[in-house]
């Protein structure tokens, strides 16, 4: 499994830009985080 490691220049131009690449790296990084929840809720 790969990891992603965003700097702070990432996470502020993903939050404040309407389209970017940082953008697109926040909302998949926030997929994977909601898949691997729901899968922790499912193990248990």
């Amino acid at each position: 499994m790969e990891r992603i490691f965003l700097d702070a220049n990432v996470v502020l131009d993903g939050l404040v830009s309407r389209w970017s690449a940082s953008r697109a790296v926040l909302i998949l990084c926030a997929v994977r985080a909601l898949r691997r929840a729901e899968h922790a809720a499912d193990n248990q």
